[in-house]
């Protein structure tokens, strides 16, 4: 009867416990909702050749992050990695983006001490892109790595509402 009391009442101070709580998980991180909603508005996908990726495609979705102020074109932050290449430029490789199939209209490779990289987890070795289409009404984005008319990469992302 006693241990019956003793799990019962350690039960119950359980159920206080985590119904008193009202933090997040991502409240422990210290980041902002902003920072939080490019962490899951950013995606990676692996262009992978013999067993080992070859290309690693970072993206984030930013209309989804900031719909004020990405608003008027589709806009992703993207970061693109090639392994044992000396050459990390997008223009060099002959890379190029394409969303829904539509080519890319704006690309700027981003200084690595630009604030918009605040956003997102950094790596020292891949460039950094803003890279704008023009505006679309699909639900869902399918934003592609491309050379030479071949799709290396696809990342599909889900529009906010």
């Amino acid at each position: 009867m006693k241990s019956l009391l003793v799990v019962l009442s350690s039960i119950l101070m359980s159920i206080f416990l985590v119904s008193c709580s009202s933090k997040s998980a991502l409240e422990y991180f210290n980041k902002s909702d902003v920072e939080a909603r490019a962490f899951q508005e950013s995606k990676k996908g692996d262009f992978i050749e013999n067993g080992s990726p070859k290309i690693i495609l970072w993206a984030t979705y930013l209309n989804n992050i900031d719909g004020e102020k990405y608003n008027k074109y589709e806009h992703f932050l993207v970061s693109v990695y090639t392994s044992n290449s000396d050459v990390q430029g997008i223009n060099e490789l002959n890379y190029s983006f394409k969303l829904n199939e539509e080519s890319s209209f704006y690309i700027k490779k981003i200084n690595k001490e630009d604030k918009l990289l605040k956003l997102i987890s950094k790596n020292s070795w891949g460039e950094y892109y803003l890279v704008m289409f023009n505006k679309n009404e699909n639900e869902q984005q399918l934003l592609s790595l491309i050379k030479n008319n071949n799709n290396l990469i696809n990342l599909s992302f889900s529009k906010a509402h």
